[in-house]
């Protein structure tokens, strides 16, 4: 009977133990983040609101032939920017038609003695733009291209744009496979960029087809790593994220299934660099890892 109270009174400790560790573990339930994936998914939010608060468009065309000098292009510059409801305004919409006009020449000039030459074995060729905004590039460029380069225009077998962002796929959508004449050409892929950067979704497959790449407004609107270095190991660091709550409880492995709680501060830490997307651009240009004179943090382009 004593053995069997004891071995109770013992149960009931281990239960208590356990149930305080599960509270432990559900306030301290946030892993470590790669700074990378943290600065896709707060992205990821900024590409999900409405269409026009991700790319602004002018409410009507600038008349640059009407433009006096530099001081009248500021005051209409600022005009144009209180008028839109965006966030920001691209040369594309600032300079519509004429910034894509410059591409289709670029296009025709590049593309047609490829076409031309026996080197390629293609009867077309193709675009592809990363990030194509509200479509006005993808529409202006094929319009001028038809109207003024109408060869090669006949000799482009697709023209297809990778977005990230939801609302602009959409929009790309109504203005280029609804309300277009080049909807035959136009393939829409919505993904992330950074799941193509690290192989889980697929981007474009090996060919000889000619191929003109446009990337607008992109590079810099990328995910980035951030690395440093030991002071006394010298060996390269990765930049994660944890809650300020969960500094001392968190672990390791920058998780990507981590949910963001963005009423929470977070502190930047640095562990070794595990993550085979930079390991592999650090392989590739070592260069970006030299130490620095100020041996401070670098920021790394491993989804650009």
């Amino acid at each position: 009977s004593l053995h069997r109270r004891r071995r109770s009174s013992a149960n009931a400790a281990i239960a208590q133990q356990l149930d305080a560790l599960v509270l432990v573990l559900a306030k301290h339930s946030f892993i470590s983040m790669l700074l990378r994936k943290y600065i896709c998914r707060r992205l990821l939010e900024y590409y999900s609101q409405p269409a026009h608060k991700v790319v602004g468009t002018p409410d009507a065309s600038v008349d640059f032939s009407s433009l006096l000098g530099q001081w009248h292009w500021k005051r209409t510059y600022k005009q144009l920017y209180k008028q839109q409801k965006g966030m920001w305004l691209t040369p594309v919409e600032l300079f519509a038609p004429y910034y894509s006009n410059v591409f289709a020449n670029f296009v025709s000039s590049s593309m047609k003695p490829m076409l031309e030459s026996k080197k390629h074995n293609s009867d077309g060729f193709q675009i592809v733009e990363l990030g194509g905004g509200r479509g006005t590039n993808a529409k202006a460029l094929l319009n001028h291209l038809q109207l003024h380069h109408n060869d090669v225009y006949d000799r482009l077998t697709e023209y297809t744009i990778f977005d990230t962002s939801p609302t602009l796929h959409e929009l790309q959508r109504q203005n280029l496979k609804i309300d277009s004449d080049y909807a035959d050409k136009i393939n829409l892929v919505n993904v992330d960029m950074m799941e193509i950067a690290e192989g889980t979704s697929p981007f474009l497959t090996p060919s000889n087809i000619p191929t003109t790449l446009i990337a607008l407004e992109l590079l810099d609107n990328l995910p980035h790593d951030k690395i440093a270095r030991c002071f006394e190991t010298d060996e390269i660091l990765q930049a994660e994220l944890i809650p300020v709550d969960d500094v001392d409880c968190a672990t390791s492995g920058a998780s990507s299934e981590a949910i963001i709680d963005t009423s929470k501060q977070y502190h930047e830490e640095f562990s070794p660099a595990s993550d085979p997307l930079l390991q592999n651009i650090l392989s590739i240009d070592p260069s970006l890892s030299t130490r620095l004179a100020s041996s401070g943090p670098r920021w790394i382009p491993s989804v650009a």
